[in-house]
Order: C-alpha cells, then sequence, then structure tokens
C-alpha cells in the first residue's frame, strides 16, 4: 500500500511541475533502482534521490534548513509532526490530475 501511495504522489508530482529534474527526499532503500528507471522513462525526467535512514534524521536536516526538495517521503502522518498545507500555496496543484 505504501509502494503504492509513493507511485501516485511521484505521478501527481511530475504532472504537478514540469521541470527536467524531480528531488525527492526518501527511506533508504524504499524506492527500487528499477522503479526509478521506470518512473523516469515515464514522466521523461530525472529522478535525484537524497535519502535518510530514520525519522530524527528527517527532521534534523530539514530542521537545518534543507530546501530543494519536490517530494518528502515522511512516516510521521499521525504523530502530530506534520501539517497539511493549504492548496492555495501551491500556484502548480491545478496542474495535477483530478485535482
Amino acid at each position: 500500500m505504501k509502494k503504492r501511495l509513493l507511485g501516485l504522489a511521484l505521478a501527481a508530482a511530475a504532472n504537478a511541475y514540469a521541470a527536467d529534474t524531480l528531488h525527492l527526499y526518501n527511506w533508504n532503500n524504499y524506492l527500487s533502482d528499477a522503479t526509478a528507471k521506470r518512473f523516469e522513462a515515464y514522466c521523461k525526467c530525472k529522478l535525484v534521490q537524497d535519502h535518510y535512514g530514520d525519522n530524527e534524521e528527517m527532521l534534523a536536516k530539514l530542521a537545518a534548513g534543507a530546501k530543494g526538495y519536490d517530494i518528502v517521503v515522511p512516516t510521521l502522518i499521525g504523530q502530530g509532526k506534520t501539517q497539511t498545507r493549504d492548496k492555495a500555496q501551491l500556484p502548480n496543484f491545478k496542474n495535477m490530475n483530478g485535482a
């Protein structure tokens, strides 16, 4: 289920932001190389991944000011450490399929 949701998120992001590169901050070994290559071929873009090993590492990097990621894949939902995003603040949201 998680991998299916990630696939949907990646596909939606590719439709929302028409760029040559998608920057992803994700769990180490969460997305296989084969899946990343299929995504790149399907979306005609380059996928650049940075990885983290645990939630604390991810939170520390983001708290230190890390920027430039199009998608961050947390597992903190339901733990009070994430917040929803106002769609009005996402200018390309209108370009997503099903939006």
